[in-house]
């Protein structure tokens, strides 16, 4: 079976639709959801580490599942009733800071098994760290595309005596430039991301 690709969700759904009148339904604490054309988008406030800072998780529901996390009891976690068969398990993690809302993001998989606390604890530990991640993914991008541009590599089969370049090489080479891709649009998603968690706390959950 092909396995669904987690953050399909985010291609489909139009980010313009945080500027009109949504229907949001209030959650545990800060928490809320909004009910968008076609599912819901879950904004579940996880922790207030200070006076300054929430941690946030945006996870894009069907209207089942909607249904279920708003039925949930207060005393189950917010996304129990439908973690174990969550139909789309990319999330994007946010860390938001003041007024200005000076927002840090990485996409999160949600995981469909391990005890509650597991996911819990794994989900604080992405949120702590989620400045050092940022950093690395873009002193990762930066370094691969230095490496990439300084010249073209020297492969096993550019020392054949006969001169001929054997099918590893091409192979090597497709593979660095796909890397390359990879990580700069990494980078420039990060950021991507992040404009579009101002546009739909602005429009939506302010």
């Amino acid at each position: 079976m092909k396995r669904r690709a987690p953050f399909a969700w985010m291609r489909s759904i139009e980010i313009g639709e945080f500027g009109e009148e949504l229907t949001v339904v209030p959650l545990n604490g800060l928490s809320a959801m909004a009910k968008l054309r076609r599912g819901a988008l879950l904004n579940w406030v996880f922790d207030q580490p200070d006076a300054e800072s929430s941690y946030h998780l945006f996870v894009y529901l069907t209207d089942g599942e909607s249904q279920r996390v708003y039925e949930a009891p207060y005393d189950r976690g917010m996304l129990e009733a439908v973690r174990g068969k969550l139909k789309n398990r990319g999330a994007i993690l946010a860390v938001i800071r003041g007024i200005d809302a000076d927002v840090v993001t990485r996409r999160y998989e949600i995981s469909d098994n391990g005890l509650e606390h597991e996911f819990i604890a794994d989900l604080m530990i992405a949120a702590k760290t989620i400045h050092e991640y940022s950093e690395s993914v873009k002193a990762g991008a930066e370094a691969e595309i230095t490496r990439l541009a300084g010249g073209p590599r020297i492969e096993f089969a550019d020392a054949n005596p006969a001169g001929r370049v054997g099918a590893g090489s091409h192979r090597s080479t497709r593979d660095s430039y796909l890397a390359r891709l990879r990580t700069s649009a990494a980078q420039d998603r990060e950021k991507s991301d992040a404009q579009n968690v101002r546009t739909i706390m602005r429009g939506t959950f302010a």
